[in-house]
């Protein structure tokens, strides 16, 4: 996109859309005379910072192309994962508790699968709680 294309572009964009400013700091920022994403952009980093906060400042540099968060290129594997559940009723039956196990067991081996974990025996728990009083599962 050509320069001046992409500088109207921001002109004619309101500052509200931006991702992360709500209605609130919408009106703030209105108030201060910036209405639009160019004007935002275009706002001193030191003026930001002082009057909105380490985020609006990183904001304003992110609009002016300095990125402040590195893209992680490979996700670092999970130490720990958990798959729970809870029952939407109450189960009365050992099979239909036994069904629902099976269930959630498959569903954190699938999330196992998804991670390439290669470990040579990953630890599964699982935890069942019965009424006192009687044998139903919860």
């Amino acid at each position: 996109m050509p320069h001046k294309q992409f500088e109207a572009w921001l002109s004619n964009i309101e500052v509200g859309e931006v991702w992360s400013i709500g209605r609130q700091l919408s009106q703030h920022l209105n108030a201060t005379g910036i209405t639009t994403v160019k004007a935002l952009r275009d706002t001193q980093p030191s003026w930001l910072h002082a009057r909105f906060g380490v985020v609006m400042e990183r904001l304003g540099d992110e609009l002016r192309g300095v990125s402040c968060l590195a893209l992680e290129e490979v996700s670092v594997p999970k130490k720990q994962m958990i798959s729970s559940r809870l029952f939407g009723q109450l189960v009365y039956s050992l099979p239909e508790l036994s069904e629902s196990v099976a269930s959630y067991i498959s569903s954190a081996a699938e999330k196992l699968r998804q991670q390439h974990y290669r470990a040579p025996a990953p630890c599964l728990q699982r935890y069942a709680f019965a009424d006192q009083d009687s044998a139903i599962w919860s």
